[in-house]
Order: structure tokens, then C-alpha cells, then sequence
């Protein structure tokens, strides 16, 4: 048996067809309309379901099934179907569930993008059963894993990119996390500091390089905004306990330069806990679509219970 799974991002949406040991059968990606209007995104999700839906690209399959999980950005009711806010894409209490079943003439289960990506390395990922997940890229995100699924008390639940921390940058004041430790912030505050170094389009990849190279700037820059994406995590640790961190996202791609001082200054933040496992994501760039496609294999037998109707599959 094999089912889809669809992750909107903010620049890309991208789609995976696996089977249930997560094996890739076939994937696809096109551009994230740019229109910030929401059935502009319906219509592009229902375009690129259509070219998944081909008969040369189901030829050998055994079965899919009926049920299409779509992950999406932003504060997400997943109970209620409803995309509540998403600054990136534009929509506000838009009901994305309804939308897309009656545009993909499925039934189709709305999720969170980090949800997503926290569910598709607990089951065929870096995750454990009891894990938190953290996505660090152009913002910052993380879920909870507790008995191998993402628990959410409410659609705001993890955004620890909002909680605010002291502004490395300007003693005194304070920021968000996510303006200190993001993608976006490590190449915003590097050009800010020295933009003879790095151009305004560039991106963390770059701030990165230059501290591979040994820039001590760069090096600032990424040690200071960790310290303080530690203090969020260590907080969480204490109460949850050490259980394992998994870092996912663009950013963990960074590899060491990114996940020794996170590991250091972690261990300094919780001096007298058990160490907590510190992982990097291993499912890469379809984490999100793969999480959602786990929900589509265990929303199968469920998906009539839902509170909306679905027109018969054309």
C-alpha cells in the first residue's frame, strides 16, 4: 500500500508518494504561488496532485490510498481543518481541509509543517518514540513526540521562534528568537555587522561558509544565536526531561558548525540532568511531506468520521 503526502512552503510545495516502510516511489515539487491568496494555493496543490495522479506514475503501484494529508505553514487548527494564520502565504481563518477536498475530490487531512516533519522522523526517522523536534530555518519552530505522534494543546503550540530573548546585537534590548537564531537572522545580522563580506541576497549557507573559513564574525554571530535558541531548548528539557532533541530544517544542514555549540551549550544549561541525545533530522528535504503522508496511512480508516463531506474520487 502507498499514500501522498503534500508540504506547502513558502517558496515550494513539495509532494512524496511512499509505500508504509517510507520508501520512495515518486516525488514532485513546483513553485509556491507568490499571490498571498489562499485558493491561489488550493489550485496550485490540486495542479500538482493531478501530475501525481498520472497513470504512468501509478503503473506497478499495489494500491493508494483515498485519504491526501497536505502540511502547511503558519498556525494551523488541525481539528477544525482551518489554516488560522500564515504570514508567509496570506491567508487568516481560511478553511484549507474543506477547500482542498472539494478541489482534489478526496478526503484530505490538513497538518502542521513541523507536526509533520516531527511525525515523519519519529517513524522513519532520527526521532524516538518520546522526542522533541526542533526546524530551524528561515523561522523557528518544534514539536512535541510523545509516544511516537506530534501532541499539540492548541494551534499556537510550538512557536518557540515567538518567545522573546535578549538582542545580542543591542545590549539591552530584546528580540524574538526567531530574529537571532533563524536562517534569515544569521544572514540579516552578518550583512548588518559587515556587508562588505556578504551580499543583502545571500543566505545563512554563506555565513556559515565564512565561518568554516575561520571568520570570526561569522563565528559570533552563529555562537551567539545558538546560545540563545539553548536557553529555549534547555527550558524545555527541564520539563520534559532529557529526552532526545532532534534538529530538522534548512539550517541543519550546517552539520557541526551547527550542532557542537548547540550540544556545549546545552550541556551548560542543564548541568545537572542526564545528558539529552542531540540529533540532526535525517529524512532531509521531504521531511514534511513524509510526516504527512504518515498521516495519510494512519487517517485511512478514520477519514468518514471527519466533519466535512468528500465527493466520490473522479
Amino acid at each position: 500500500m502507498h499514500a501522498y503526502g503534500i508540504d506547502v512552503g513558502g517558496t515550494n510545495i513539495k509532494a512524496v508518494l511512499v509505500d508504509q516502510d517510507g520508501k520512495l516511489a515518486a516525488d514532485w515539487s513546483a513553485p509556491t504561488p507568490q499571490t498571498r491568496d489562499a485558493a491561489d494555493v488550493v489550485e496550485a496543490v490540486a495542479n500538482l496532485y493531478q501530475q501525481m495522479r498520472a497513470p504512468s506514475v501509478l503503473a506497478g503501484i499495489d494500491e493508494v490510498v483515498a485519504t491526501v494529508t497536505v502540511a502547511v505553514p503558519g498556525i494551523v487548527d488541525e481539528a477544525a481543518g482551518v489554516g488560522v494564520y500564515s504570514v508567509n502565504l496570506g491567508w487568516e481563518n481560511y478553511p484549507l481541509r474543506e477547500a482542498l477536498a472539494e478541489r482534489l475530490q478526496v478526503p484530505v487531512v490538513l497538518a502542521h509543517d513541523v507536526r509533520s516533519g516531527a511525525l515523519g522522523e519519529s517513524r522513519w526517522g532520527a526521532a524516538e518514540a518520546d522526542s522533541l523536534y526542533v526546524a530551524l530555518g528561515t523561522g523557528i519552530s518544534a514539536a512535541l513526540i510523545i509516544d511516537g505522534y506530534p501532541v499539540a494543546a492548541h494551534p499556537w503550540s510550538g512557536e518557540i521562534g515567538q518567545h522573546l530573548v535578549p538582542d545580542p546585537d543591542q545590549p539591552g534590548q530584546t528580540t524574538t528568537l526567531e530574529k537571532v537564531c533563524s536562517a534569515s537572522a544569521f544572514a540579516r545580522r552578518m550583512h548588518t555587522a559587515a556587508p562588505h563580506l556578504l551580499a543583502p541576497e545571500a543566505g545563512a549557507r554563506e555565513v556559515f561558509d565564512l565561518a568554516a573559513s575561520g571568520n570570526e564574525l561569522a563565528r559570533h554571530i552563529i555562537n551567539s544565536g545558538v546560545a540563545e535558541l539553548s536557553r529555549s531548548i534547555s527550558a524545555a528539557i527541564h520539563l520534559l526531561g532529557p529526552i532526545p532533541v532532534v534538529v530538522g530544517g534548512g539550517m541543519a544542514e550546517a552539520g557541526p558548525l551547527l550542532l557542537e555549540p548547540l550540544a556545549k551549550q546545552l550541556r551548560s544549561y542543564s548541568p545537572l540532568l542526564p545528558e539529552a541525545p542531540l540529533r540532526k533530522a535525517t529524512l532531509g528535504k521531504y521531511s514534511q511531506a513524509l510526516g504527512a503522508a504518515v498521516r495519510s496511512f494512519d487517517s485511512h480508516a478514520m477519514w468518514q468520521a471527519l466533519p466535512i463531506s468528500f465527493p466520490a474520487a473522479m
